[in-house]
């Protein structure tokens, strides 16, 4: 039997940030990247467009992959005070849509000495509230409304919010 070469990455080793946006003390907006915490589901699927075709002259049909949407569905218990839920509870509770539903989110591998990060728009879909008894929950899905961004991701704390580079 072969020996699968390389390092198993784990899936906590893949973090996801949403930007959040806070008033400062001295006046003005700040943008910060927040880790998502609490979040005890989030998966990711893709879901392609096709142009599909046969030609007179072939026996099989062709098909190309023109676009790709992805999905982040998540369920996530709410800790009051963390960023990230109460950006994700204000959109849900308050069932804001167009715009005011769109969030920023970032992904990094912090595997190696660089560190992958990956920043697309997502329009936050809500689908439930609750059922848990033990905590307060919420549910949805992140779609997909924009080009990715590839670059790199920096930390100054450990991971608990980041920077992000755009790749040039």
């Amino acid at each position: 039997m072969a020996v699968i070469q390389g390092t198993r990455v784990k899936r906590s080793e893949r973090l996801v940030f949403m930007e959040v946006e806070t008033s400062s003390d001295v006046g003005g907006i700040t943008k910060t990247f927040h880790r998502m915490q609490g979040f005890t589901e989030l998966p990711e699927s893709k879901e392609v467009s096709t142009y599909d075709r046969q030609y007179v002259d072939e026996e099989t049909e062709r098909s190309d992959v023109i676009g790709t949407k992805a999905n982040l569905d998540f369920a996530m218990d709410y800790y009051k005070g963390h960023p990230v839920c109460e950006k994700v509870v204000d959109i849900m509770e308050n069932e804001k849509t167009g715009a005011d539903a769109i969030v920023t989110l970032m992904s990094v591998l912090i595997v190696g000495d660089t560190f992958t990060a990956r920043q697309r728009d997502y329009s936050l879909s809500p689908s439930e509230l609750g059922p848990e008894i033990e905590s307060l929950t919420y549910g949805g899905t992140f779609v997909s409304n924009g080009e990715i961004i590839n670059g790199t991701a920096t930390t100054t704390d450990d991971w608990m919010t980041a920077e992000f580079k755009e790749s040039v």
